[in-house]
């Protein structure tokens, strides 16, 4: 009888112990992935490997609400692309992830750079989120 309660009470104790480190890595895990595919991280991978580099003029820029990390606020920026290699100039809107520091710099009027796919032309910002 003793032995069943001091087994009961290492379980008792040993699969909290256990469970809230494992579920709370899962849970981050989770969250890693929705975070990357709300801030389109693979888009830009591959825009960064294979896109055409060219500049764009922000003609509007609004804060979305969202944020990423606690500090990453998503823009919905809209841009004049300017013309480059197999691209020709064209209107495109993005939601890009930015640091509140380089929010103060993307205003209407501003140059960024960026990085667009000349078939589906698509464009991320072809710099850092810092």
């Amino acid at each position: 009888m003793t032995m069943l309660l001091i087994v009961l009470i290492a379980l008792i104790v040993a699969v909290p112990l256990i469970a809230i480190p494992v579920g709370a890595f899962a849970i981050m895990k989770l969250q890693r992935r929705v975070i990357d595919k709300v801030s389109n991280v693979a888009l830009e991978q591959r825009l960064h490997r294979e896109g055409v580099a060219t500049t764009a003029q922000v003609l509007d820029a609004a804060d979305t609400g969202g944020r990423i990390d606690a500090i990453y606020l998503l823009v919905r920026l809209r841009l004049q692309i300017a013309a480059a290699d197999g691209v020709e100039g064209f209107v495109a809107e993005i939601v890009a992830a930015l640091s509140p520091v380089r929010v103060a710099q993307i205003v209407p009027g501003a140059t960024v750079k960026v990085r667009v796919d000349p078939l589906s032309r698509e464009v991320v910002l072809d710099q850092p989120r810092t």
